[in-house]
């Protein structure tokens, strides 16, 4: 039995390979008797899309995941995933360190778990969140979602660019809770999630830039 729940954990279905495996790390200690359906790691209790990112009509996309930056490089980690997840360059995505009021609640920052709980959330509620901007692109134009591409945040039909995450950065659609059918990409899809890439930690750390930890 998991701890915190009341039965064994559920198992997932894998969305690329059908198999189902139980939930491993923090998230399989997480409470799931509250009727909702399953999403990954800390989404689960933490749903609401606006927790996790924001777009900005100057182009830019805020994550705000609940994990602390102690050294380990989390944060252009998740950067990562989050822009090959929403297909915006990486020089877009602000990750913002974690602060109590507004961040959703991960628990803790431990046991070299972050990629695989927060990771695995943030990579849903971008998946969740392209999905709702590509539906609204396609009914204010008319072209089926199927036939809409993403290029660094700007929406393309078949004739060309027809919208943008930046246009729609203000019309609140972010204020709603995940659901499960969003789908990550296949990993050979992915360009820039699992690449090398420069810290965005380390120059505060190599110039001496003072930072509360915890």
């Amino acid at each position: 039995m998991s701890a915190g729940t009341d039965g064994p954990a559920p198992r997932l279905a894998d969305p690329l390979t059908g198999r189902t495996t139980p939930p491993s790390g923090f998230g399989a200690a997480l409470r799931v008797d509250d009727g909702k359906p399953r999403l990954p790691g800390s989404l689960h209790l933490n749903r609401r899309l606006s927790q996790w990112l924001s777009f900005h009509a100057d182009g830019r996309v805020t994550i705000t995941p609940g994990k602390v930056e102690l050294g380990q490089g989390i944060l252009t980690t998740l950067s990562q995933i989050a822009a090959d997840k929403l297909d915006v360059e990486l020089h877009r995505v602000t990750a913002r360190a974690a602060a109590t009021p507004d961040s959703p609640d991960e628990a803790v920052t431990s046991g070299s778990l972050s990629t695989q709980d927060s990771g695995g959330a943030l990579r849903h509620a971008c998946a969740a969140a392209r999905a709702i901007f590509t539906q609204v692109v396609a009914q204010r134009t008319g072209v089926p979602v199927e036939s809409i591409t993403v290029e660094d945040g700007t929406f393309h039909g078949p004739g060309g660019p027809i919208g943008s995450y930046w246009e729609l950065a203000d019309q609140a659609l972010l204020e709603t809770e995940a659901t499960p059918e969003a789908r990550a990409k296949p990993p050979g899809a992915r360009r820039i999630a699992g690449t090398s890439v420069a810290r965005i930690d380390l120059p505060d750390k190599v110039f001496g830039a003072a930072r509360y930890v915890h």
